[in-house]
């Protein structure tokens, strides 16, 4: 999964900052980077640009790009946004560097199961010009029962949950780590590993579903706020 955790960055004309975590979604010839709406409060979609690969360091914008939101609920805030890239160059970049992974393996989140989120925390980049270069931090949570007290309204549980952030992750090389500040997390894939059948080949696509997306973590209380990947109104929008 290392692969499909994609590093987004803003460019400022000649710069360029780190923004957020995506992952491609395919849906047959189809690729859609799913990450966190709230990025395009301060990016137009047209800014995204991503590495070629997890190998390069060189950016390139995503082309011709269609914006598919969320159906918004009253006093429900769905932090989720899925981009279409129609340029067919970027496309095939995407299909040549990075793991795109099937829209079926999304699903609910097991109460009880280990959650793993991978994606690039801004303070582990480093940027010396055009040239940002880093690797993906993975980090083990679980999910909280219940909706904290000082939780940032509006809260939905059937759309929200929350997750214990720890103090130490997994680097790339399987290396423990000190968690550092994790904003740039925002829109990576919380994974979840599943039991498959009795005599069934095991593969990433069997054994894992993609059960959330970050979308905001508060340090000083450990915790981030994730939306489920499976809500009725997230569903309600793919049909469209």
């Amino acid at each position: 999964m290392y692969r499909a955790a994609v590093p987004l960055f803003r460019t400022i004309g000649e710069d360029a900052d780190h923004l957020a975590t995506g992952t491609f979604v395919a849906i047959g010839e189809k690729r859609i980077l799913l990450t966190a709406r709230h990025i395009l409060d301060d990016c137009e979609p047209d800014q995204i640009a991503i590495a070629l690969s997890p190998e390069g360091s060189g950016l390139r914008t995503l082309g011709n790009l269609l914006v598919h939101r969320p159906l918004d609920l009253p006093d429900t805030d769905i932090d989720i946004v899925g981009i279409e890239i129609q340029d067919r160059q970027t496309i095939d970049i995407v299909k040549a560097g990075w793991r795109a992974i099937d829209i079926v393996i999304g699903g609910e989140a097991d109460p009880c199961g280990e959650l793993m989120l991978i994606g690039f925390p801004s303070a582990t980049l480093d940027k010396k010009g055009m040239r940002i270069t880093g690797r993906p931090t993975r980090i083990i949570s679980a999910l909280m029962h219940d909706i904290p007290f000082d939780a940032t309204p509006p809260a939905e549980p059937t759309l929200d949950m929350f997750l214990q952030l720890p103090r130490e992750a997994i680097d790339q090389a399987g290396a423990i780590i000190d968690i550092l500040p994790i904003g740039g997390m925002s829109g990576c894939a919380i994974w979840q590993l599943r039991e498959t059948g009795v005599g069934e080949l095991w593969s990433p696509d069997r054994a894992l579903r993609l059960v959330g997306v970050p979308s905001s973590s508060e340090n000083a209380a450990e915790l981030f706020c994730a939306n489920r990947a499976v809500h009725p109104a997230l569903r309600a929008q793919s049909r469209h």
